[in-house]
């Protein structure tokens, strides 16, 4: 996850993985112009702004929410995790930003949804 901090009289942009942080990546002496280079990186990072709908084990049920989510015209992304090893995969759904809340309505009208 790319962090955005005040480091003593300057603003540095960096990393941190697993609770560790990494070497900045940019550093910025002007507080306006940090913001909106880490404005313009969380822009171009489709990640951080996804919500994940659904996790699945059966891929059937990721079929579903993905064919009401086509049908209502609200763009998805979708991915393929292992489980407990390789043999037990497990099925993401995710949409963008604000579809979420269409989203969430959406799942919880499918057949086998828990919150």
């Amino acid at each position: 996850m790319e962090c955005l901090a005040r480091v003593g009289d300057h603003f540095e942009i960096f990393y941190v993985e697993r609770g560790r942080r990494q070497a900045a990546t940019a550093v910025f002496h002007d507080e306006e112009e940090a913001c909106a280079a880490y404005y313009a990186l969380l822009l171009r990072n489709v990640t951080a702004r996804t919500h994940c709908l659904g996790l699945f084990a059966d891929p059937a049920d990721a079929d579903r929410l993905c064919a009401a989510l086509a049908e209502r015209g609200l763009p998805f992304t979708r991915d393929r995790i292992p489980w407990n090893g390789p043999a037990s995969p497990r099925f993401r759904v995710f949409v963008l930003g604000m579809d979420v809340l269409v989203g969430r309505t959406l799942a919880a009208a499918l057949p086998g949804h828990r919150d």
